[in-house]
């Protein structure tokens, strides 16, 4: 039971964070658009409905690739080090 409890709190946890980030993410979208509200011209409710659909899956996929940022083991010798670092310059 006390093993159970402690997943519980685990998937509690990564909901509860999860649902906080992405609070955060619309949060500075509804602001970044009340701020810029004149650099759009049609600003229709439809209009909005699409942007923060496009930006809900935009952050869903933001969030999921923060989640996995660990490095794999391919990536991990030399070789695939020296590529990426070229490429990120």
């Amino acid at each position: 039971m006390r093993k159970n409890r402690f997943l519980y709190n685990i998937t509690l946890s990564l909901i509860s964070n999860l649902l906080l980030v992405m609070g955060c993410f619309i949060l500075c979208r509804i602001v970044f658009i009340a701020e810029n509200y004149s650099a759009f011209s049609d600003l229709s409710m439809a209009r909005l409905r699409s942007m923060f659909e496009g930006g809900l899956l935009f952050d869903t996929i933001s969030v999921h690739t923060g989640i996995n940022m660990a490095p794999k083991e391919e990536l991990k010798n030399r070789d695939a080090q020296a590529v990426l670092q070229s490429i990120m310059k």
